[in-house]
């Protein structure tokens, strides 16, 4: 019993896991916030770019073609 009890004392393989866990939990409570904070600032930049996307481009970007 006492063997077995000191094995798990010594033994190391759930600690790495419960680090991970910690390390991803802490990330996601950092990440979440940041996001949120910029959220209207990505969704104007992306709008932006779909609205530029939607116009003709201007003719000085068309070329004539001279046979």
């Amino acid at each position: 019993m006492q063997s077995t009890l000191q094995r798990f004392w010594r033994d190391t393989d759930g600690a790495e896991m419960l680090e991970w866990a910690v390390v991803t939990a802490v990330l996601l409570i950092v990440t979440i916030p940041v996001i949120l904070a910029i959220q209207d600032e990505v969704m104007l930049f992306y709008e932006r770019i779909f609205g530029a996307m939607e116009k003709p481009p201007p003719d000085s970007f068309i070329t004539p073609v001279t046979p």
